[in-house]
């Protein structure tokens, strides 16, 4: 009998949205929802000035970019979040009965986190700037060509200079990301002693 799994996506929301039934081990799963999931845009404020009578609306608004989690090789029971970009769109509109266009300014209000491992992007999440990230606990995997070595993970390096800056074991949790982050995973090579 072989294994079967079920792959469930969530909308905006959180709530499951579509969920995929019966997938059998190693086999790709797309997201059969017709259109792309969303969120709604979040109304930060809206003022007028008094003096200028010129109004300007703050909002957020949310654009999807992927899902949370490959779905391209499915080994196990999934359920993947969509992942948005955060935005703050700043409209300004001019004072009533003086016509002329509202003018409009877009500011990227988020930061990519991604897990890389052997040049893979094993993880990836998207917060907003200022945010906390609770951090991921995965565990990367490296193999070999060579059938009598192995790999043990090491830790994650956050600057590229191959260096361990997160130990294996250790959270991966940043309390206020301020731009995007990437970890990248460090395997120490072990061969059995000839």
């Amino acid at each position: 009998e072989k294994n079967t799994y079920t792959v469930k996506f969530l909308d905006g929301n959180g709530d499951v949205d579509e969920t995929v039934e019966n997938v059998e081990y190693g086999s790709e799963v797309k997201y059969p929802g017709r259109n792309d999931p969303e969120k709604d845009a979040l109304l930060v404020s809206d003022t007028t000035d008094p003096e200028t009578g010129i109004r300007t609306v703050v909002e957020k608004k949310y654009t999807f970019i992927g899902w949370s989690q490959d779905t391209s090789n499915v080994t196990s029971d999934m359920t993947v979040s969509p992942i948005f970009e955060v935005s703050e769109v700043k409209t300004t509109y001019p004072k009533e009965g003086e016509g002329g266009d509202p003018t409009v300014v877009v500011t990227p209000k988020t930061a990519n986190i991604l897990f890389i491992s052997d040049g893979i992007i094993v993880h990836k999440e998207t917060v907003e700037k200022g945010a906390k990230f609770s951090g991921w606990d995965g565990t990367p995997v490296k193999t070999s060509k060579n059938p009598y070595e192995t790999y043990t993970f090491k830790g994650w390096d956050l600057d590229k200079d191959g260096v361990v800056d997160v130990a294996a074991g250790e959270s991966t949790a940043i309390d206020s990301v301020k731009d995007d982050v990437m970890f990248v995973a460090v395997f120490e090579s072990n061969l059995p002693s000839q």
